[in-house]
């Protein structure tokens, strides 16, 4: 009888588990689920003109952490603010609840940077890039990719 009750609580324990504190993080989908694979991606500058394209590959995806290597195989334009300072590699965070990640393409310095914050949709990403330096943001542009397919 004691069994019959504790498994009729089990769906009740896990639901307020879930649901009944700030530092919960179940959720039905994981990070790995959501946003880790490779992509072809594109970066545009404000107006909408190419600037880069290549592929991202997310691949360690960690609690909310990821990160990863890209590549830059079409270069339409290296003269824009922070293009030197995109080395391959970057690491970020996600929102998984919010669908929502943002990156930074050059973590090993403090300044200097492209930060790339994005949506994340079925097979897809896309938001806005943004050149910070210490005076602050001084370019920005947009971002889009596409799912590989396998």
């Amino acid at each position: 009888m004691k069994k019959l009750y504790f498994l009729l609580l089990l769906p009740l324990l896990y639901f307020y588990g879930c649901t009944g504190g700030c530092s919960t993080s179940c959720s039905s989908e994981s990070c790995k689920d959501l946003v880790c694979g490779k992509y072809f991606y594109t970066m545009t500058d404000s107006v909408d003109n190419k600037l880069i394209e290549g592929v991202i590959n997310i691949s360690d995806c960690e609690g909310d952490k990821i990160g990863g290597t890209y590549s830059k195989d079409k270069i339409y334009n290296d003269n824009f603010l922070g293009f030197s300072s995109m080395t391959g590699f970057f690491s970020g965070n996600v929102k998984v609840n919010e669908k929502k990640a943002s990156i930074n393409t050059n973590p090993k310095i403090a300044d200097n940077n492209i930060f790339i914050g994005f949506d994340i949709k079925n097979e897809s990403l896309t938001g806005k890039w943004t050149f910070s330096t210490m005076r602050g943001k001084i370019g920005w542009g947009y971002f889009s990719a596409v799912k590989v397919k396998n």
